[in-house]
């Protein structure tokens, strides 16, 4: 509709956003995951995705999604698949408290925060 208003048109911002960039996929497994809680039939889980191979495990928490139980179920997945580089989560107050800060530093990763609304996600690009 706006765009179909020649008076609406005028009034759009001169400078369009780009499109949201894709950052480049890691080159070899377990190099950079992504972690993310769900929410289930009132259960939670812990989800999380190798960027390379797009493998993923998911782990019932039940009701606890407390910063230990992520750390537990995320130490074992580690001490199991190796340690990774980079871990992706989203700023939920699990990823953003003080154990895990600590946890990442014991683990000698990097943690990077994805602040992104769901409108703002890119579609992950085909291999």
């Amino acid at each position: 509709m706006v765009k179909r208003c020649s008076e609406c048109r005028t009034l759009l911002p001169v400078n369009p956003k780009e499109p949201l960039q894709q950052p480049p996929l890691p080159t070899r497994p377990w190099d950079k995951l992504g972690v993310d809680l769900y929410s289930f039939n009132d259960r939670e889980y812990l989800i999380v995705t190798d960027y390379f191979s797009s493998f993923t495990e998911v782990y019932d928490l039940g009701k606890d999604a407390t910063a230990p139980a992520l750390i537990k179920e995320l130490t074992q997945l580690f001490s199991r698949f190796g340690q990774p580089v980079e871990v992706v989560s989203d700023g939920g107050s699990q990823f953003t408290c003080k154990a895990f800060a600590t946890f990442v530093e014991s683990w000698n990763f990097i943690h990077t925060l994805l602040l992104l609304t769901l409108s703002q996600m890119a579609k992950p690009k085909p291999r």
